[in-house]
């Protein structure tokens, strides 16, 4: 399953960087080009200010993630799953709101002159906190799937906006199925990893349990 996101990282990772930058160098100096000052400078304040920002809701989904994590060791494989599905639901709707949020304020100034950099500022300045945050976490295969899914929507969302001339809504529902497919896929993984530790848990113990009843029965010999 790992290999499989792999591919998927690399089938969309050259597009996906063309386009950040594309959308932080091009769409901010088009924008500037076209006298939209307060978009860039607004943009640039939300770079720089929101990796903090997403991160504070985002500690709510640590302690659920712990509890995964340790009802996986004590072999409660239910609830286990149920709680690691919360904490990649609540992850995902954190960079849902977020990337929406971002997506419908900046179209707010949208103009027929600025919809092209209009779209490709939004991007940067909705993706840009996710991707710093994904390559500042140790270990962080996740973070990046979650963050491609993002990227993938939104320019899912961008192509639906711009291109066919959707309207927001729309383009929302396009980017929530990416995410919606994001949350089914790393779910299922959750199930399986957490099967897996728990298979795992369970040899070991036994393992030691052998080890045991063997030391005691070599200690009767021996008392005999």
């Amino acid at each position: 399953m790992k290999n499989i996101f792999e591919i998927i990282l690399l089938v969309v990772a050259i597009p996906v960087m063309i386009l950040n930058l594309l959308g932080s160098v091009v769409g901010g100096i088009w924008l500037a080009v076209l006298g939209n000052w307060g978009l860039v400078g607004k943009g640039l304040l939300l770079l720089i200010g929101g990796a903090w920002m997403c991160s504070i809701p985002l500690l709510l989904t640590f302690p659920i993630a712990a509890l995964s994590v340790l009802a996986a060791e004590r072999g409660h494989k239910v609830f286990a799953g149920i709680a690691g599905t919360l904490s990649i639901l609540m992850t995902n709707v954190v960079i849902g709101l977020w990337c929406l949020g971002i997506f419908g304020y900046f179209l707010s100034y949208e103009t027929h002159r600025n919809t092209i950099p209009i779209l490709l500022w939004t991007y940067a300045v909705a993706i840009g906190p996710w991707s710093y945050m994904a390559s500042k976490e140790q270990g962080g295969d996740w973070s990046g799937i979650m963050v491609v899914f993002a990227q993938l929507g939104l320019i899912g969302a961008m192509v639906a906006y711009g291109i066919f001339g959707s309207s927001f809504e729309t383009a929302a529902i396009v980017f929530g199925c990416f995410l919606v497919v994001n949350i089914i896929l790393q779910a299922i993984v959750a199930f399986l990893t957490i099967s897996e530790v728990i298979k795992m848990n369970n040899y070991y113990e036994m393992k030691v349990r052998r080890y045991q009843t063997s030391s005691v029965n070599e200690d009767e010999i021996l008392d005999g």
